[in-house]
């Protein structure tokens, strides 16, 4: 069988590329995000929403739980972006 110049180099580019992927390091980086995050409560005053609202806890969404949002702080969409990002070795 003959090989061509062509597929010679494909073979070639495709062994390089897993030899790269094998030896590559694995790092476990970190960082921070800002999310928006939503609770209800029930006060006589905005000053005593606030008090209970600050007692509160923060909860991933469990879904179709109606009454969480009730009982905790809640974030069901994460719209914020990963910033201050570091490997586990650096300090914040």
């Amino acid at each position: 069988m003959k090989v061509t110049q062509e597929q010679y180099q494909t073979v070639y580019a495709i062994l390089q590329l897993q030899f790269k992927l094998k030896n590559m390091k694995k790092f476990n980086l970190y960082g921070t995000v800002t999310i928006s995050i939503y609770t209800e409560v029930e006060a006589n005053s905005i000053e005593e929403a606030k008090e209970i609202a600050e007692r509160r806890s923060i909860e991933g969404y469990r879904w179709g739980d109606k009454t969480q949002k009730q009982q905790a702080w809640v974030a069901d969409e994460y719209d914020g972006e990963p910033n201050n990002i570091r490997n586990e070795d650096e300090e914040e």
